[in-house]
């Protein structure tokens, strides 16, 4: 069957290219690559990458059956899925993941943990849960190095600026506008509010402006003909929401269906998910 290069997604941002792509399976140690399947340009991670891993596992299995146990299939979150769990707990394959941050499950995980481990080279620091999923038991170790937590202030503060800025701007069109009572107000503000991040504190008090049809300063016992309102706005920063969201966004989470830690330690995990950039230096070798 001819192999399809065709568009499909890009690491590299250059969706305008057609591509293939490529299965490839590395030893843990020196990086010797044991697997290699063309897979056409368009191929779907989860789909073809977990048809990998149990091949090459399958074929491992046979040549040396005493070794099973040793074995662990690592890779990225691209290959996580439920259905792709599973069927790797059904297989009896051991296996380390990276848990993609968009599930339910991993949101809240990343919220704040109260028994944060320190990391023993001291770059930053884990907390440990045990989670039983519709596709098996897993042990989920949430990472978040000092490095990251940096990183991720930064962002967060250049994000905060930004949007600040931009909001500011919002609201200085909207305390232009006259209002005829203080219940239009009321509605033209609920109606500014949507699409404000949490951490956004916004609030207005209003003025009132009294408007007259003769031209020229009014004398002290004119009557006004309408009165106006105007909203005058005021933002401010929750900076314990701005930080407790970096500190979540710093983190990641690598899981395991291995559960018993004395087999593969926790900082293992990590360490061990971490080597898997020897795929890519087995591109290089290639």
């Amino acid at each position: 069957m001819p192999l399809g290069i065709t568009y499909g997604y890009s690491r590299d941002h250059r969706a305008d290219l057609k591509q293939w792509m490529c299965a490839l399976a590395t030893t843990h140690e020196g990086d010797i690559p044991i697997f290699l399947r063309p897979l056409d340009g368009n191929s779907s991670d989860k789909e073809y990458l977990s048809a990998a891993v149990k091949e090459v596992m399958t074929q491992l299995r046979e040549q040396s059956p005493e070794e099973q146990e040793q074995r662990i299939a690592v890779f990225d979150s691209g290959g996580e899925s439920e259905a792709n769990m599973k069927s790797y707990n059904d297989a009896k394959i051991w296996w380390i993941s990276r848990v993609p941050e968009t599930s339910t499950a991993a949101k809240s995980a990343l919220e704040e943990h109260e028994q944060w481990r320190p990391l023993s080279d001291g770059s930053g620091e884990y907390a440990i849960r045990l989670m039983d999923l519709p596709q098996g038991k897993e042990r989920w170790v949430i990472v978040r190095t000092h490095a990251q937590l940096l990183a991720a202030k930064d962002q967060m503060e250049k994000k905060v600026k930004k949007t600040h800025q931009e909001w500011e701007k919002r609201f200085w069109h909207l305390s232009n506008q006259a209002f005829g009572c203080e219940t239009d107000a009321q509605t033209a503000w609920e109606k500014a509010l949507k699409g404000k991040p949490t951490w956004l504190i916004a609030t207005f008090t209003l003025t009132e402006q009294k408007q007259y049809q003769q031209r020229g300063r009014p004398k002290k016992e004119a009557r006004a003909d309408q009165t106006v309102c105007y909203l005058v706005p005021t933002l401010a920063v929750d900076q314990q929401e701005v930080t407790a969201l970096a500190r979540k966004k710093a983190g990641f989470i690598v899981a395991t269906n291995l559960l018993d830690e004395q087999r593969l330690p926790h900082e293992q995990v990590i360490s061990t998910y971490k080597e898997q950039g020897g795929v890519e230096r087995g591109f290089r070798f290639l």
